[in-house]
């Protein structure tokens, strides 16, 4: 073998090795998110609980026209709402545990919920 046989040798372990680890690190965040549950309470009442993973478009009712909620990509966000002030919407996506989305005029809580990751 000569010298440029080994550097093409080499140089291919290292993009193999890249790809595994790459592919390990993606495993390990959809495990993580697979123990997530979005949690959709109306007026103090659970209405639906739902898997982070599975992507969806719900339409929660309100008094006036239906607020959305878009869960996707392990997230969530609400895309429309007829109340005045539009905090639930431009509150944006959220992915961690504990994290919220609230809004008062249709008294909606979306939360999620699961197992929180932490780090020592």
């Amino acid at each position: 073998m000569k010298k440029a046989d080994w550097i093409l040798l080499i140089c291919i372990l290292c993009v193999a090795g890249m790809l595994a680890l790459w592919s390990a690190l993606l495993k390990d965040a959809d495990a993580e998110n697979k123990d997530k549950n979005v949690v959709i309470s109306i007026d103090g009442e659970v209405y639906q609980v739902c898997s982070i993973m599975e992507a969806q478009e719900l339409f929660l009712p309100t008094a006036g026209e239906d607020s959305v909620l878009v869960i996707e990509n392990g997230g969530c966000y609400m895309k429309s709402a007829d109340c005045p002030d539009q905090i639930c919407v431009r509150c944006g996506m959220i992915q961690a545990v504990g994290e919220r989305i609230v809004c008062l005029p249709h008294k909606i809580i979306v939360t999620i919920e699961g197992e929180a990751a932490y780090d020592n």
